[in-house]
Formats: C-alpha cells, structure tokens, sequence
C-alpha cells in the first residue's frame, strides 16, 4: 500500500506504517502510545461484545486515528504556506488511509484536529484525568477479583467497596473521605 504523495516524506512514513502479512494487513502507527488493556476486554472471550464494549473499542481507534493525523497535520505547518495540507485534506487523507488498511470508516472532524493540534486533550484523556481510578488501578482491583475468586473467597460488593475506597483514598488524598464510592458503585 502507498501512503499518498503529500505524506511521502520520512517523518510521515514514521507516523503511519502498513505492513502487509500475506492476505492480513497490519497496521502500526508509531505514534500511538501503548493503552492498558480495557477491563472489559479480556473478561468474556469468545463471546459478544457488549454495546460498551464496542464503544470503548470504536473510541480508541477513533482516538489513535487522530492522534496520527495530530503528527502528520504537525508535519504539514513547517512546510512552506502553499505547499502544506489544510485540517480538512489531512482529515480525509487519514479517514482513507484507514479504510484502506482496516475497511472501517472513521470519521475524523477537522476542528477537533485544530483544538487537538493547538495542545487540547481527546474526550478520553479528558474523562481518565477525572476518574477516581487510573486504568492500572483498575486492572489492579479486577486481577484481585479474579485472584480472590480463584482462592475461593468471592468477594462481596460490600468488600469490593472498602477495597475500591482504599485505592481511591491513596490517590485522592482527604478529600476522598467525604465522598465515597457509594453503596450501588460496584455494580456498574
């Protein structure tokens, strides 16, 4: 597969690599950072994903997508004013490049490219800053589920709760104190 003329230089092939496996396309980006794994990735497989399930999926794609196209649009302003490429043609570029590789359309918005390229922050990045719970902490507390249950000793949602608390309170700090996790928190 050729990445298309404007995107021909080094640094633009550094951003978005294909490589081709026999009949399977492989597609790494080197400017996406590695995600933790989502807890409800690896919880049910082989079964169907919920809806959720989906959605989180949809939007990390969505997410490294536009993160390649943050660096290539980058790229794009130290070159010369009228050899450069718009928000709108790099967007549309990227959206292709993407169905090409994956056969999925992603649509990528080029004012979210603008506020992203001048320093703002995905929705996703946005939400995890004011999560009580990191994504390792997460991880953390569904490998100890899984550990206690496999020693025999499921744990209640009442303890799940006071456990949950103690993670929270070591990162909140007191502020934490006055606002727990509450009793219906475990069973989202």
């Amino acid at each position: 597969m050729q990445l298309p003329h404007a995107y021909s230089s080094q640094a633009c092939q550094d951003v978005f690599k294909v490589v081709s496996k026999g009949k399977k396309v492989t597609k790494f980006l080197s400017c996406i950072p590695i995600h933790p794994i989502r807890p409800l990735q690896h919880l049910n497989p082989g079964c169907a994903k919920s809806e959720l399930e989906k959605s989180l999926i949809t939007r990390d794609a969505h997410d490294d997508l536009m993160l390649c196209a943050v660096k290539a649009y980058n790229l794009e302003l130290k070159k010369p004013y009228h050899q450069r490429h718009g928000l709108h043609r790099v967007c549309l570029d990227f959206e292709k490049l993407n169905y090409e590789v994956t056969g999925t359309y992603i649509k990528l918005s080029h004012a979210t490219l603008c506020r992203l390229a001048n320093g703002g922050r995905t929705p996703s990045k946005a939400h995890a800053d004011r999560a009580w719970l990191t994504d390792a902490k997460t991880n953390v507390i569904i490998n100890f589920i899984i550990e206690m249950a496999d020693r025999g000793f499921p744990l209640s949602h009442c303890w799940l709760k006071e456990h949950v608390d103690v993670f929270c309170h070591s990162r909140l700090g007191d502020a934490f104190l006055e606002k727990s996790v509450g009793i219906n928190w475990t069973y989202r």
